[in-house]
């Protein structure tokens, strides 16, 4: 008799664990594909992972509801191309915001009422930037948004801001872009 307690909270975890996953998970994985196509043609960012599982993990249940977008990218630098906090940025903030825009035009995304609609704060987005020198002291070699924090590394130095700062700074400055 002791272990029929155990024996039901094993199967309620596995039932939890097999309806944890949406079912729009697909169609977000297809539709960030399609975009990180365009995203690569017109800046050269490669994707070079993405998880759009809507897993709810302890932690992030606390902030909310829903599971974050992880996305990861490359952009490989040429020439003296530098990359400056200002334009890294407004590459980061133009992603987030085009990849939302585009997820929440998605009908079959917008079926899914757990996901839709969509805001920046469940994307959490990472970019490298390959030199193909070695980066200036303040040029930008990593940026991330991750919880509302925009992060940027600096061969030793890391600022850090808000979103909410990134993309008042990216829009006043008239450098937000539609991918």
């Amino acid at each position: 008799m002791k272990h029929i307690p155990l024996f039901f909270f094993c199967c309620l975890s596995f039932i939890y664990d097999c309806n944890a996953y949406s079912p729009n998970d697909s169609v977000r994985k297809i539709s960030i594909q399609k975009f990180s196509e365009r995203l690569n043609q017109e800046t050269g960012a490669t994707l070079q992972h993405v998880t759009t599982s809507t897993y709810r993990s302890q932690k992030r249940l606390m902030n909310t509801s829903k599971e974050p977008i992880s996305l990861s990218y490359s952009l490989n630098l040429q020439g003296n191309d530098e990359m400056t906090i200002d334009k890294a940025r407004h590459l980061l903030v133009s992603i987030c915001e085009s990849l939302v825009k585009e997820l929440n035009s998605n009908e079959n995304v917008k079926k899914d009422r757990s996901l839709y609609p969509l805001n920046p704060d469940w994307v959490d987005l990472q970019i490298e930037f390959k030199h193909n020198k070695e980066p200036k002291k303040n040029e930008v070699s990593h940026c991330s948004l991750l919880g509302s924090k925009v992060r940027f590394q600096m061969n030793s130095n890391t600022t850090m801001e808000s979103y909410e700062e990134a993309h008042k700074t990216a829009l006043s400055q008239g450098a937000l872009e539609n991918f």
